[in-house]
């Protein structure tokens, strides 16, 4: 959807560390074998990584070696981090704070096993429990694992211990082996306290790592929302009397996530807020309706502003000209005052009588003035159809909005890739492998009406 070129690039850590090694080696191959090989040299505007050390250093080696032939690339403007990453790290730190997790996993750690989200557990007591299920008349479910690189799955598997909670319960007490794993009131009590904030880190984690729509303009104002919610629930959890003791963990669990989602909210660049403009359901006036939204209004405008007229606001007598020009007089009337332009129409003669452009604010003007789109608006599609009326900013759009919040879709690519790459078929070309890949992925996204068939 790149609308100059340009291409957004998205790798997970523990993919780029397989195939490229780490750091400094990293980004001599990530140059060679893939910017090179497939000509992105001056058409990368983003690379999505997640929260590792290594990743930091990659990004730096990686614009010192583009600036050696003379390439233009910004670790700090194109380095855009996984935000479904940052929030499974702030779940991380609250479970381990209630020690429900353990803390094997940090972030530097990006070498851990996938494992399949759909999997459950499998049990020699299933028909134990089943009945269990039926004594206590509640339906049967199959429990989720709690897997380190699925991220969410901790929520799923604790609402699903809550709703089996009666049969669980009934399960341990008349099975001896089991009986180990009985958890107590207590435990009960602050899995149902906490499960309620994790339901909010997965609502945001689910939204961002979309793959079929535009999700860069969503990151900020979500993840702004969240960081406002725990604020909430930390004041409230505090000023609560005669707390219990589930509350007063979780309240201490809380503020440990926030400290983690502030930490790597702090790292993020200001190209993310600028991409906020691009949204026609959202706009500047977004800004403005929030506290923070109003802090990083000015920055976020002047960063949108500094790269529109910089890379690419170009003089033309485009159709934005055309759209705005002036009727000097209609059928039926003499007109004088239409000779007259309004203030926020700043149009010049140049010698040659064309009319041009005075000032580089006119198309965004324009774009501004115009009502916000509905919620509901196909961001790109909104794009596609006003491209006519701002070629400057429909290009600009394109590039920014192509870039993802997660690397959450790589990941599953990679996943798709196992599937087809199969010890069966290890006979693949990587050009049969590509087009089968993409062949998937048109068709998910019901793109497959572009071939038309031959009759």
């Amino acid at each position: 959807m790149s609308g100059s070129g340009y291409a957004s690039t998205s790798l997970s850590t523990s993919k780029t560390s397989m195939m490229f090694g780490s750091g400094q080696p990293a980004a001599e191959d990530y140059q060679k074998e893939f910017l090179i090989e497939y000509g992105l040299e001056q058409k990368v505007q983003g690379i999505t990584l997640d929260n590792t050390n290594s990743n930091n250093t990659f990004m730096h080696e990686l614009e010192m070696l583009m600036m050696s032939i003379d390439k233009d690339f910004s670790a700090g403007d194109m380095h855009f981090r996984c935000f479904s990453h940052i929030i499974n790290l702030g779940v991380h730190d609250f479970l381990f704070q209630l020690k429900l997790a353990n803390n094997s996993y940090f972030e530097e750690n990006d070498n851990v096993d996938d494992c399949d989200s759909n999997h459950t557990v499998e049990t020699t007591n299933s028909e134990i429990e089943k009945c269990s299920c039926v004594t206590v008349g509640i339906e049967m479910l199959a429990p989720c694992i709690d897997c380190t690189t699925r991220w969410n799955s901790s929520c799923d598997m604790i609402d699903k211990g809550l709703k089996l909670e009666k049969a669980l319960i009934l399960l341990c007490d008349t099975n001896i082996d089991l009986q180990s794993f009985q958890l107590t009131d207590r435990d009960w009590s602050l899995l149902r306290t906490s499960v309620k904030y994790l339901r909010l880190f997965k609502s945001l984690s689910n939204i961002l790592c979309g793959e079929k729509y535009i999700t860069i303009p969503l990151v900020i104002i979500g993840f702004n929302m969240l960081i406002d919610k725990l604020e909430k629930s930390i004041n409230d959890l505090n000023l609560r009397k005669n707390k219990s003791w589930a509350e007063t963990s979780v309240e201490r669990a809380l503020q440990s996530a926030y400290i983690k989602l502030m930490k790597h909210y702090s790292k993020t660049n200001w190209i993310y807020c600028a991409i906020l403009m691009f949204d026609p359901r959202h706009k500047q006036e977004t800004f403005y309706l929030t506290p923070w939204g109003k802090e990083m209004a000015k920055w976020a405008i002047e960063k949108f502003e500094q790269i529109y007229r910089s890379r690419y606001y170009r003089i033309e007598n485009n159709e934005l000209e055309k759209s705005q020009s002036i009727d000097l007089d209609s059928d039926d009337e003499i007109n004088p005052s239409s000779l007259f332009t309004s203030s926020d129409q700043k149009f010049s003669t140049s010698l040659d009588g064309k009319t041009v452009k005075e000032n580089w604010r006119n198309e965004i003007d324009y774009y501004l003035s115009l009502k916000r789109a509905d919620k509901n608006e196909d961001v790109l599609k909104w794009w596609q159809k006003y491209e006519h009326k701002f070629p400057n900013l429909s290009r600009m759009a394109k590039d920014f909005l192509s870039i993802q919040a997660t690397s959450v879709p790589v990941e599953r690519l990679f996943s798709r890739a196992s599937l087809t790459i199969r010890k069966h078929r290890n006979s693949l070309g990587k050009s049969t492998a590509r087009q089968l890949l993409c062949l998937n992925s048109w068709t998910s996204l019901n793109q497959f009406s572009v071939f038309k068939l031959s009759t």
